[in-house]
């Protein structure tokens, strides 16, 4: 636990009151006064417009992004989409066994001449 000084604290009020007393234009195109403030604030108003201009053309923008976004497939409805493919995929491979394996069945074996025995010595 800091004991501040009672000195102190009246010292650094009276010089922040000293440093907010001073002018403070003292940086700049200026001549330390308010002299050709005017045409940097016109100049700042107008960079404004511009800066306006700019931020309206980029909302406009982003309101076309979020419409087409809402357009774009999730990823339930893609990964829906790629278990309905791997599903037909199985039924259509399924039905071609089937297919093959029921039309084999129906060939009829009683016109073929039975198997001989070859009898060997």
């Amino acid at each position: 636990m800091t004991v501040l000084n009672f000195e102190e604290i009246l010292r650094s009020r009276e010089e922040a009151s000293v440093r907010l007393s001073q002018p403070t234009l003292k940086n700049g195109d200026g001549d330390g006064t308010s002299g050709g403030m005017d045409s940097r604030v016109t100049k700042l108003e107008t960079q404004m417009e511009f800066v306006r201009d700019d931020l309206r053309e980029i909302k406009g923008d982003l309101k076309t992004i979020i419409g087409r976004l809402g357009e774009l497939p999730t990823k339930r409805d893609l990964t829906a989409n790629t278990l309905t493919i791997v599903v037909i995929g199985l039924a259509v491979l399924a039905i071609t066994i089937g297919g093959i394996v029921g039309g084999l069945a129906w060939i009829d074996r009683s016109g073929a001449p039975p198997p001989t025995a070859v009898a060997s010595q």
